[in-house]
């Protein structure tokens, strides 16, 4: 396991971000259970290795994508709450 720590790093971001990360493991799950199921154990290896890569580099790719769409939004969100006060004056 790599474990990266910080100083300031947030750990209620950490654990959102895990959160984001079980939950596209839970969508991939079922299909990594057939895959292996379906393989005999000479089979496990070689080929069947690379559809499982294929499988957990779909999982990293939907957690990064959500957390950046995340991040996104709570910038424009960001934005907005700051230039709300001056509009509400009337100007800047």
């Amino acid at each position: 396991m790599i474990e990266q720590r910080s100083p300031g790093m947030d750990e209620a971001e950490v654990q959102r971000i895990k959160t984001i990360v079980l939950e596209a493991a839970e969508r991939e799950a079922e299909g990594i259970a057939r895959l292996l199921a379906s393989k005999a154990n000479g089979e496990l290896f070689g080929q069947t290795e690379f559809q499982l890569r294929e499988l957990a580099l779909k999982i990293a790719a939907g957690a990064i994508e959500r957390v950046a769409n995340e991040r996104a939004k709570k910038g424009l969100t960001k934005a907005v709450a700051l230039l709300a006060p001056a509009a509400a004056c009337g100007g800047s």
